[in-house]
């Protein structure tokens, strides 16, 4: 745990969930980035999501003040965030922060800014930074230098999930992210229904290089089907019918059409649902996703219902 300098006593405190499966590579980069925050009142927190690659141990030998929680099994993002979340909650951390295990933060004062605005106004439910997409490990501060030319504070639509700040209040009000996601559209869920419930989401000039799929670019077949089901999950949730109709016929084409009228190399979410490199297989996962959301149509209309209530 990262011990509050002196005098911050008055400073809301952060806790910052770092979540990890077989990402020890990262962690050096990650952690070291954190260490040069100038916000003197936060927490830091190794979610270890079932890794083999000794994740946790390494964190334990070279961050001490860190807590460690060791899931044992992966939990996805969600399950594996949710674990930390319940415990920054118990602690009365005033604010969170998820942050992705291959997320470089560039700014020192990248806590100081978000803090800042959202005490300044309480109706900020999230703050997102400038992801810069960096494939590789090699000189991530080369992505720094554009915050220059950014707004100091923005009005978003939705926030990268691989560095997400979240006021703790407002998950006590709409509780946390949708573990049945497993991973993929879990963030977009939680952001739109902090926006239903009366929040904001801005976004602020602090740029954080993000080399993004580096695990799950190992396993495309697993990501494609969570992908392409949270898709639709996502939809029915969340949308009018005319937009979950759109998104069942977005998705076929993207995944069965060899010739796709829609798909767009430039949408990560489109990438990742296409790229098995097998026409068979992704019919296959189209299949699959519709079934498996017909399965689990009555609890997501539950869920969208209460989402719904006032």
């Amino acid at each position: 745990m990262c011990a509050a300098a002196s005098g911050s006593i008055q400073m809301p405190s952060v806790d910052i969930i770092v979540i990890t499966f077989n990402g020890m590579r990262f962690l050096e980069r990650c952690f070291r980035a954190i260490e040069r925050t100038d916000y003197p009142n936060y927490r830091v927190i190794l979610v270890d999501n079932g890794s083999e690659d000794g994740s946790a141990d390494y964190v334990a030998s070279n961050f001490p003040y860190c807590d460690i929680i060791r899931t044992g099994n992966n939990l996805g993002f969600a399950g594996g965030n949710n674990v930390a979340l319940r415990l920054s909650l118990e602690r009365e951390a005033e604010f969170v922060v998820l942050l992705n295990d291959d997320a470089f933060i560039c700014d020192p004062e990248w806590l100081s800014k978000a803090v800042g605005i959202s005490t300044a106004d309480p109706l900020i439910g999230m703050v997102g930074f400038e992801v810069v997409k960096h494939p590789g490990l090699d000189n991530p501060t080369a992505d720094c230098a554009t915050a220059a030319a950014l707004p100091p504070v923005r009005p978003v639509s939705r926030i990268d999930g691989c560095s997400l700040f979240i006021r703790s209040a407002v998950l006590r009000r709409i509780g946390l992210l949708d573990e049945i996601y497993f991973m993929y559209g879990e963030e977009d869920d939680l952001e739109m229904r902090a926006v239903a419930a009366g929040y904001t989401l801005v976004a602020v000039d602090s740029i954080v290089s993000h080399v993004g799929g580096a695990t799950s670019s190992r396993y495309p077949i697993k990501i494609a089907y969570y992908q392409s089901r949270n898709y639709l999950r996502f939809a029915l949730k969340n949308l009018s019918l005319w937009r979950v109709i759109r998104r069942t016929i977005t998705l076929l084409d993207i995944l069965c059409n060899p010739f796709p009228l829609i798909y767009r190399e430039a949408d990560v979410a489109h990438v990742r649902m296409r790229r098995t490199g097998s026409l068979l297989t992704n019919c296959g996962i189209y299949c699959l996703a519709i079934f498996w959301n017909l399965v689990h149509l009555p609890q997501t209309l539950r869920l969208r219902f209460l989402s719904a209530r006032p």
